[in-house]
């Protein structure tokens, strides 16, 4: 399979610049890269795997200090005559994808709960403000017990009124 420039620089994660002067420092190592004519007179370069591969190898190569620069690193692989067993390439393990998926589920549910331990804090709350208060019953009985002998004594008085002659009034006073 050939990359186009931009997908190869995109997999390798590096510009495209970089990617054509990591390509010149290859071609002096394991030959041209296939090119492909994009129209009359205008030749592109296309990246297999395999070139893919050995810059990625290379670049690990300096990322783990086995080479001082990345021509050194070419140099390396070309006379082992490939990818070494120490360095994988591009090609993610399906293994590995599994353990970052699973990783990034448990995040996402650690997440989900700590919202959801949250929600419920708030929702106790909110029922908490909601309840109706909590009132002592006798307290509330002895104050219907002088409201009513209020009302009693009110409505005996208003009767006594009634049953009085009106000049009664002018004698009390």
């Amino acid at each position: 399979m050939s990359l186009s420039p931009t997908q190869a620089a995109q997999a390798l994660g590096v510009s495209e610049a970089t990617l054509r002067r990591w390509a010149k420092l290859y071609e002096e190592h394991f030959g041209p890269i296939a090119t492909l004519e994009q129209g009359p007179g205008r030749p592109g370069r296309t990246y297999s795997d395999q070139a893919l591969n050995q810059m990625q190898a290379a670049r690990e190569l300096l990322d783990q200090q086995r080479a001082a620069t990345l021509e050194q690193a070419f140099r390396l692989l070309s006379e082992a005559d490939g990818v070494p067993e120490a360095i994988q390439p591009l090609a993610p393990n399906p293994q590995d994808i599994l353990v970052l998926e699973v990783q990034s589920l448990r995040q996402q549910l650690a997440m989900q709960q700590a919202m959801l331990e949250e929600l419920h804090t708030k929702l106790d709350s909110v029922t908490k403000m909601l309840e109706p208060p909590k009132a002592d019953t006798a307290d509330l009985e002895r104050r219907n017990r002088y409201l009513m002998g209020e009302l009693v004594r009110r409505d005996k008085e208003k009767a006594e009124a009634v049953k009085r002659p009106w000049w009664w009034r002018w004698l009390r006073g």
